[in-house]
């Protein structure tokens, strides 16, 4: 090795004795012939630049370990001969042929669809192995045959309702109709000229002050006779005002032109009248008949509540209303009157035995003018 001459004008600069101790710790022998130390490393892992040679070469070393190790494995590769022969024994013997087609006594077996000839895009493949059009299995119905009077009708589909035949039904002719209304009080004719006493009153099945009687009803419960206008009806009931909160001044009737004219209610049982206002006796069942008397218009106008409670058979409590003013309740007693038989100071009744004398007897006038009997 060369001898080195080194210039020593600072303290920083080494001196020759010091290059020489490092010198001697790297071998003189030239580049190729270098032979560094390192251990092979564990895992597989990249190099990183500016690493050291050691860390480097172990890396190294452990992938040329893993790829003579796999090179080596004659398992996971296969020579050039192995692969033609594979090759030779798939092309010729691995082959399929067409699906076996079913029968009415045996089942098909598995394998190639059948090639479809041109033209049969819209065929599919049946059962004994031919591209078919499917039969067209849907069945068609007809409409319903209509029934007669001699023959029964059949089956079918139902006609087709026409526009408007909303509201009606089909009939067993097979035509859409409105059933007819069978209740035997429909659709009759009222006059005014019969002289029945028991003729039913028709109540229409509309609002409309129409002549219109279709759909009509009548019961005997309900009779007029247009001859001497006499109306009879069943019963009527009366409001039920029980357990009802109201004040009775407000039925005075002057209401719609005056119309109702008569008015009816009834409080079924005492405590049923609790919450009743201005009646004559309180908590007590009672009836109530509220009448118009008289109405020459709104303002001017009576109307007179008559009230009997159950609790006093006797009495009953009457009131008017007089242009809506109510006035106080008087009472009409129900009572006998007795009268004793006549004297000659007080009027009365004529006894028995004045009767025998005014039987017996005869009347004469007298000259002052007065009547007598003799007897």
């Amino acid at each position: 090795m060369k001898n080195l001459s080194v210039r020593n004008e600072g303290s920083d600069i080494p001196c020759k004795s010091d290059v020489d101790s490092r010198l001697n710790n790297v071998p003189n022998v030239g580049t190729n012939d270098q032979t560094p130390t390192y251990s092979t490393a564990t895992t597989l892992a990249k190099l990183v630049t500016g690493e050291k040679l050691g860390v480097a070469f172990g890396k190294i070393a452990k992938a040329v370990d893993e790829l003579i190790t796999h090179l080596s494995d004659g398992v996971k590769h296969i020579t050039a001969e192995e692969r033609t022969a594979w090759n030779g024994k798939a092309a010729g013997n691995h082959t399929h042929s067409n699906m076996t087609a079913a029968t009415a006594s045996a089942a098909g077996k598995a394998g190639f669809v059948p090639a479809p000839a041109a033209g049969a895009q819209g065929k599919y493949l049946r059962g004994d192995g031919t591209w078919q059009t499917p039969p067209d299995t849907n069945t068609t119905y007809s409409n319903m045959t209509a029934a007669s009077a001699s023959a029964a009708g059949k089956a079918g589909l139902v006609p087709a309702p026409a526009a408007g035949a909303q509201g009606k039904y089909l009939r067993g002719d097979g035509t859409w109709q409105t059933p007819p209304d069978t209740n035997t009080n429909n659709a009759v004719t009222q006059t005014d000229t019969t002289t029945s006493a028991a003729y039913r009153v028709l109540l229409s099945n509309n609002a409309n002050d129409t002549t219109e009687t279709a759909g009509a009803r009548k019961s005997t419960k309900l009779t007029f006779n247009p001859s001497t206008g006499a109306l009879y009806a069943y019963g009527q009931d009366r409001i039920d005002i029980t357990d009802a909160t109201v004040d009775i001044n407000t039925y005075n009737l002057d209401v719609n032109n005056g119309h109702p004219q008569i008015m009816r209610f009834i409080c079924r049982y005492n405590s049923g009248a609790a919450n009743i206002t201005n009646i004559p006796v309180a908590n007590v069942s009672f009836i109530l008949d509220v009448e118009l008397v008289r109405r020459a218009s709104s303002s001017d106008y009576t109307t007179m509540q008559t009230f009997r409670a159950n609790a006093q058979p006797t009495y009953e409590y009457v009131r008017y209303c007089t242009n809506g003013t109510w006035g106080a309740w008087t009472i009409r007693k129900f009572t006998d009157t007795t009268y004793s038989a006549a004297t000659q100071s007080a009027a009365g009744l004529m006894s028995a035995a004045d009767k025998k004398k005014l039987d017996s007897g005869y009347v004469v006038k007298s000259d002052d003018g007065g009547l007598y009997v003799e007897i």
